[in-house]
């Protein structure tokens, strides 16, 4: 059942994701004639990349917020890549140290476009399932629009507006924590490094990131539900500084993205002339703030400004891009990462994340991201120093390091089935983006403890709610003392 409401218009997607697929066969279609070559890519890969185009075109006209999540990202880190090292095959990462084979590609290749076209079906498949109903979830529909009066949060049960409320404030409080950190010791600035002694401030320093996102629905609910408009404002003020004193180049694209996110949960349309302002914005604006925060975040680093003689087009392609991490994990020897994959090895960094320090030990673990970098880039590179560089393998990288070509596949379409049933159910709003939030993206870094992604900002926000509901029972009760005293001197 295909939500009727069209947060992008539906012509729109099938002009922006028919444009990749036209693309993709094109490239075949001159390089199996022999118009073009690539020292990478032999005709096998077109075609996997060809089929993987078409999978993402459906899988966009699915029309859901999950759906969005999987096709936008699949063009942003896989199509546009693949498409800018085939016409600039100079810039393969990773190709300077070590030596993919075609074959190699050609595989890895096979097991991407294998996954989408899984998840495709799964999707599919759910779309005869019935559509799970939650008791706790009372709800009405005006129009178009959900409105939930209450939810239910754990043992909680709120009003909405005032749990979203607290959810945005104790945003601002995390973002003032930030600043302070960032300001006083440099903590918590991205690509900085700390020692072990400064790990409770660095973790302090980084919550109000894990709540972002769900601060920023919560304002956009609230605005739905109340027509404020001021608190957005407020919230957007706080949204960039983070981002600023983050250094983060990601600001516009993750703006972007949560706001077509939390359309399609809200089941609101967005214009498309307002879609023309945004494209064009990432476009120009994005291109110059990338750059100036790529030169930022080097100078409070470094102490030193230097500019980038690569464009930044291509830089920014090389950022978004999870198609050469997969080249690179395929090409690893897994005895290099053996000791940190699997279901153990998950719930001990699970359970570590909640504790400065070791709560149980795990002496096998290695940063995936840096060892990213020591593998691909720089053999002297230290993995087990706190914070600095690192890098991301991507859900599809991640995927196949705990499964494998077979239990990959099976994986995706698990979870193409899964997101479809959620996106059909009754649940409440809030839920929904939250599991849209931690599940659509695939798995990052951990397969078997994604759940946590939702765990963790949970927390928060419970400490939060407790917090106020604690103050609130104390206030009651002096009040009621004090209106006690006043009847007995009467």
């Amino acid at each position: 059942m295909n939500n009727q409401v069209w947060a992008l218009n539906k012509s729109f997607l099938k002009l922006s994701y028919g444009s990749v697929v036209f693309i993709s066969f094109l490239m075949l279609i001159a390089h199996v004639v022999g118009l073009t070559t690539s020292p990478h890519y032999a005709t096998p890969a077109l075609i996997y990349f060809f089929l993987s185009t078409v999978f993402i075109y459906f899988i966009a006209l699915e029309n859901t917020a999950s759906t969005f999540v999987l096709s936008f990202t699949l063009t942003t880190a896989f199509s546009q890549r693949f498409i800018i090292t085939y016409f600039f095959p100079e810039n393969l990462d990773y190709a300077d140290r070590l030596e993919f084979t075609k074959n190699e590609l050609d595989y890895s290749l096979l097991f991407y476009s294998s996954c989408v076209a899984t998840v495709l079906v799964g999707s599919f498949l759910a779309n005869f399932l019935p559509r799970v109903k939650f008791s706790n979830s009372v709800r009405k529909e005006t129009g178009s629009e959900e409105y939930h009066a209450f939810i239910q949060f754990f043992y909680f049960r709120l009003k909405t507006v005032k749990f979203l409320r607290i959810v945005i404030i104790f945003y601002f409080f995390l973002v003032g924590i930030k600043i302070l950190i960032i300001l006083t010791t440099g903590i918590g600035l991205t690509g900085a490094t700390h020692t072990a002694d400064q790990s409770l401030i660095h973790w302090l320093s980084s919550r109000s990131g894990v709540i972002g996102g769900y601060a920023f629905f919560s304002v956009l609910l609230l605005k739905q539900y109340e027509k404020e408009t001021k608190l957005l404002k407020i919230f957007l003020t706080f949204y960039f500084i983070e981002n600023i004193f983050m250094a983060s180049r990601s600001f516009f694209l993750s703006l972007v993205q949560f706001l077509t996110i939390s359309f399609y949960i809200l089941r609101r349309r967005i214009k498309t002339k307002y879609i023309v302002f945004a494209l064009i914005g990432l476009l120009f604006s994005g291109t110059l703030y990338y750059t100036a925060l790529t030169v930022l975040r080097g100078y409070l680093l470094t102490g030193e400004i230097y500019i980038s003689e690569e464009s930044p087009f291509l830089s920014i392609s090389r950022g978004l891009s999870q198609l050469e991490p997969l080249f690179l994990w395929i090409d690893m020897p897994s005895k290099l990462y053996e000791g940190s994959v699997g279901f153990f090895a998950d719930i001990k960094l699970f359970v570590n994340a909640f504790a400065i320090g070791d709560l149980i030990s795990d002496p096998d673990r290695v940063s995936f991201g840096k060892l990213m970098v020591q593998y691909g880039r720089q053999d002297d590179f230290d993995i087990f120093v706190l914070g600095g560089h690192a890098e991301n393998p991507g859900a599809f990288a991640t995927t196949y390091m705990y499964l494998g070509l077979y239990g990959g596949v099976i994986y995706w379409f698990l979870l193409g089935i899964f997101l479809k049933v959620l996106d059909k159910s009754d649940l409440h709003l809030f839920w929904r983006f939250g599991f849209v939030n931690s599940f659509a993206f695939g798995p990052v870094y951990t397969l078997y403890t994604t759940g946590a992604a939702l765990i963790a900002p949970m927390v928060l926000i419970g400490f939060a709610v407790v917090v106020l509901e604690v103050k609130l029972a104390m206030f009651r009760k002096d009040k009621q003392t004090s209106k006690t005293i006043n009847e007995q001197s009467v």
